[in-house]
């Protein structure tokens, strides 16, 4: 009875001992996870920018010449000097061509010679002309004769002004055969070579072409509904007063323009007007028959939010961003957006001013994180190139 009293006290000491022992070691395990809870990850976070912006609609555009010259010779003749620089800038008045001047210089020194020839004959008519008005004062000749001689001397006097004439062609055929740039622009390629005959005229073969690069146009055409909004307004307001144009090039520079053309007609096929706006090249580094980005005014200047591209995810074709609120959670937020105000991207919808917003860092919706606070326009940091938004 003893020993199995005995037995018993053992048993219950030892059901005791392990008792405590699975609660000490159930408690050190917890504690060791709580130590080793991770943080919540962290990422580029910025506040929304707000400034003043119109509203734009985007055209594609093309760049057109102000002046296109064909070149062509006014004289026929045989091409003795190619001085062109074929792709070449060329200044007004510039010599490009140069023609065999030696049939013109001939008969430019016979055009003088008959020139002189007539004003000899003019000479003698002027005398006999007063010789016979005295003779018939005196009554020794009839009045037909001084007839005569007035108009023997009217005639030597028109053909002095034909004679003149002829000299005048002479010397512009021989002037013709210097072929100069009629206007500064880049000179394109040289279509005739040395030694070759030219003809001349409207038929003639161009020399080579000349196009105007200090001012360009751009051409596009605009909707109707832009049309109404903004151009309409603007044509019966003036030049003064018209919407401001802003052109995107291939390599992301922007130049602006000025409304120069609107169009009378809408295209019934493609319900559009033709527009055209100038811009300025005096670099010359554009070029006629580019493309580029037209950008019109087409309403009143407003509060405008806008935040980077990087911000902004993409999911079954909707575009989103994740706002963080007072916790530092994220919140999934369908966003509308619109064109671009320099690295910016206009939100049309979705944001207000002053929430803060993911800009780069591997995060979700409805996630903790923990935020560095960067400027909008700042570039992130290369060792977070690798990071990726978590799908939703």
């Amino acid at each position: 009875m003893r020993f199995t009293k005995m037995r018993l006290l053992v048993a219950f000491a030892a059901i005791v001992l392990l008792v405590i022992f699975v609660i000490w070691f159930l408690g050190r395990d917890t504690s060791g996870q709580a130590e080793a809870a991770p943080l919540p990850p962290e990422v580029l976070a910025a506040a929304v920018v707000t400034r003043d912006y119109a509203p734009r609609s985007t055209y594609t555009g093309t760049l057109a010449a102000v002046e296109t010259v064909e070149l062509k010779p006014r004289v026929s003749g045989r091409i003795l000097e190619v001085s062109v620089p074929e792709g070449r800038i060329v200044r007004q008045g510039q010599r490009l061509f140069k023609i065999d001047p030696a049939p013109f210089q001939a008969r430019l020194a016979a055009a003088k010679a008959a020139t002189q020839e007539v004003r000899a004959r003019l000479g003698l008519a002027q005398v006999e002309s007063e010789r016979a008005r005295r003779l018939v004062e005196e009554g020794v000749v009839a009045q037909q004769r001084a007839d005569e001689a007035d108009a023997a001397l009217a005639e030597r006097t028109a053909q002095l002004a034909s004679a003149r004439a002829n000299e005048r062609v002479a010397e512009l055929d021989l002037a013709y055969t210097s072929i100069e740039a009629p206007i500064t622009g880049r000179v394109g390629k040289i279509l005739v070579t040395r030694g070759n005959m030219v003809g001349s005229g409207e038929t003639a073969t161009p020399l080579t072409t000349i196009v105007s690069v200090d001012s360009l146009y751009v051409e596009f055409n605009v909707d109707e509904a832009t049309y109404l909004a903004a151009l309409v307004q603007a044509q019966e307001q003036g030049s003064s007063e018209r919407p401001p144009v802003q052109v995107r090039l291939e390599d992301g520079s922007v130049r602006s323009a000025r409304l120069d053309f609107i169009g009378n007609t809408l295209d019934e096929g493609t319900g559009t007007i033709p527009v055209r706006a100038i811009l300025s090249n005096r670099d010359g580094r554009l070029a006629p028959g580019l493309f580029a980005e037209v950008e019109i005014a087409i309403g009143a200047v407003r509060p405008t939010v806008l935040i980077s591209d990087l911000a902004v995810g993409v999911e079954q074709g909707l575009r989103y961003v994740l706002v963080l609120d007072r916790q530092n959670e994220t919140q999934y937020r369908p966003v509308q957006l619109g064109g671009l105000v320099g690295d910016l991207r206009v939100v049309e919808d979705g944001l207000a001013a002053g929430e803060r917003i993911v800009v780069k860092g591997l995060a979700g919706p409805g996630m903790k994180v923990r935020p560095r606070m960067i400027s909008m326009t700042a570039r992130t940091p290369a060792k977070d190139d690798n990071a990726g938004r978590a799908a939703q």
